[in-house]
């Protein structure tokens, strides 16, 4: 990749292509991104993203979550800050977040296990404080819903 100084940014030159970052709020690297993978109407044309996922780290670990949500499914709808982890810890389980709450279900529809503001629940917590699987879900599902 090679860089030449633009007033105010940068311009990059990046497998052949020349991209100009000087923007305004971010939109006109957006707005390239986004014509680039169909345009705007495209994206809203979908509703949500389903991924088979394979998480895992050290974070998962110190948090003493380590394994949960490796080799498993990732639903999220694209227009509302909604994610679920499918065959969550069992067949027919899945987890849902939402920003104040998140919930396990059964396969019946049944909740399992609810956290009501979980952003509040990390309040304190160090480093090496460990997780319940509902801190967990909230933390996994935030970061891969944004």
């Amino acid at each position: 990749m090679n860089k030449a100084a633009g007033k105010g940014g940068r311009i990059i030159f990046t497998k052949g292509i020349l991209i100009n970052t000087i923007m305004k709020d971010g939109k006109d690297l957006l707005e390239f991104a986004m014509e680039a993978h169909g345009g705007f109407a495209r994206w809203n044309s979908f509703n949500s993203l389903t991924t088979h996922v394979n998480i895992g780290g050290v974070t998962w670990g110190l948090k003493q979550q380590d394994g949960i949500i490796n080799n498993t499914w990732f639903q999220m709808r694209l227009h509302e800050q909604w994610a679920s982890f499918l065959e969550f810890k069992a067949k027919g389980h899945r987890s849902v977040f939402q920003p104040q709450r998140v919930a396990v279900y059964d396969d019946a529809g049944e909740v399992i296990s609810e956290l009501g503001s979980p952003r509040d629940s990390f309040l304190n917590h160090t480093l090496t404080t460990p997780w319940n699987e509902l801190q967990m879900v909230y933390f996994a599902s935030y970061a891969m819903w944004t």
